[in-house]
């Protein structure tokens, strides 16, 4: 099952119509995940149908429900928790909330450099940092 919920959350981010997002968002709902890995990734995949429909408030407390069992798990300083913490600066940021954004921007690029890996780093800091800084009161959050 952890496999199809990958594919399944993959799949979100291919620009799916409101009738497929609703069809994913009624799976994920009624799933019942087998351990807290398996919920962090269902969580996870909420929220990018959430996302992906523009109920970013949603999304971000989804995102922060999949962020707190991972950190439980022991996944704080993995690329799967990093890439949460990518998802989610990019919900806040939509919603209108750039300098959060920012704060978990940093925060996803801290891990993906601890991890040693760079190119993640690297696409967060020019994709997301750099942006959300220019939309935070005139990009005051320090891109280091």
């Amino acid at each position: 099952m952890r496999n199809k919920l990958i594919a399944i959350f993959l799949s979100t981010t291919l620009g799916l119509g409101a009738s497929d997002l609703d069809t994913l968002e009624t799976v994920f709902s009624k799933h019942k995940p087998s351990d807290l890995n398996e919920l962090a990734l269902n969580l996870t995949a909420q929220a990018s149908v959430k996302h992906s429909k523009g109920d970013f408030k949603s999304a971000i407390s989804l995102y922060d429900q999949s962020l707190k069992i991972r950190k439980e798990i022991g996944q704080l300083h993995s690329k799967g928790y990093a890439n949460v913490v990518f998802l989610k600066s990019i919900a806040l940021h939509r919603d209108g909330d750039s300098c959060s954004a920012a704060r978990d921007i940093k925060h996803a690029i801290q891990i993906y450099n601890e991890i040693g890996n760079v190119e993640d780093a690297n696409i967060a800091r020019v994709e997301g940092l750099e942006v959300y800084n220019m939309n935070c009161e005139g990009g005051l959050i320090s891109q280091k």
